[in-house]
């Protein structure tokens, strides 16, 4: 999403996404969120998903699901906020870039 651009808000069912530090490691796996922390969604839309990836693992930033494909067309990775909070890095596949 680019400035000027619509906004969407997406609502989680089943309270998917982390809420803070717990013991839980992962926010989501590939097969679904069995083992996941539970909690709310920030999303946000970039250019490359990988290149910040790769600009967030060089910055020593807790990055808790590598960048995947997933079935509903979206490339996304998932960042936890030192204060918790988890943040969906993601990209529309199939997208002009």
């Amino acid at each position: 999403m680019y400035a000027g651009e619509e906004v969407q808000i997406f609502l989680c069912q089943g309270a998917q996404g982390g809420r803070g530090k717990g013991r839980t490691r992962t926010t989501f796996q590939v097969d679904g969120d069995e083992a996941g922390d539970k909690g709310a969604w920030m999303s946000v839309w970039v250019e490359d998903v990988d290149a910040v990836y790769r600009e967030c693992v060089a910055a020593g930033l807790d990055v808790t699901f590598t960048p995947h494909d997933m079935p509903w067309k979206v490339r996304e990775m998932h960042l936890r906020h030192p204060d918790g909070h988890v943040f969906r890095v993601s990209r529309g596949i199939g997208e002009e870039k």
